[in-house]
């Protein structure tokens, strides 16, 4: 779709809207056309209102906002990533950009833990949710927490073998990191 056509119909839908503020079907439109349009602040505003007006009664639209609001941050930080490899540490803005990416990964952790927490929340016997909640846990570092739930994913056959080698990273890496602050006045030193 070109831009001109795709920016009428977000204005022909947009004035239904305007008639029909309560409509979920133009709001989600609305948000689609968005999307198309790579507004990804227009598209999460509109998903968001969608799932607003539905009371949080739809799981795909809940899914939606978090999906977009990750390709937002995923574009960040590739952005952040482009930037800091082309320009050295002496650039103007390099403290800046790497402590922007620093903080949009930490959301995009925070985010995935949320959304798998939320998730689990609904379905607390679902052993592959577990797993994904311990997945995601681990890549932000959060090993004590990650371990329960990946020992309850093992029980899991389809995710067995891939929650046992995260549980014993996960062991290996919180052993790791309690030992690196127990020897303070040591050198830092490397576990493996």
């Amino acid at each position: 779709m070109t831009g001109e056509s795709l920016e009428q119909q977000i204005n022909e839908t947009y004035a239904r809207h305007e008639a029909e503020p309560q409509n979920v079907d133009l709001a989600k439109r609305l948000g689609l056309l968005h999307d198309q349009k790579e507004d990804l602040d227009g598209a999460i505003a509109w998903y968001q209102y969608a799932v607003d007006l539905t009371d949080r009664s739809d799981p795909g639209l809940v899914r939606k906002v978090t999906d977009l609001k990750m390709k937002k941050l995923e574009r960040q930080i590739y952005e952040d990533e482009q930037y800091l490899a082309q320009h050295g540490s002496n650039a103007e803005q390099f403290a800046e950009k790497a402590a922007a990416l620093e903080a949009a990964k930490r959301q995009r952790a925070e985010i995935l833990i949320e959304d798998a927490r939320k998730r689990l929340d609904r379905n607390p016997t679902d052993l592959q949710l577990r797993y994904e909640l311990g997945e995601h846990l681990t890549n932000a570092g959060q090993y004590r927490d990650a371990l329960p739930e990946l020992q309850r994913a093992r029980q899991n056959p389809n995710a067995r073998l891939k929650a046992m080698n995260r549980s014993v990273n996960a062991t290996a890496n919180s052993a790791c990191s309690t030992w690196r602050r127990s020897s303070s006045t040591m050198p830092r030193a490397r576990c493996w």
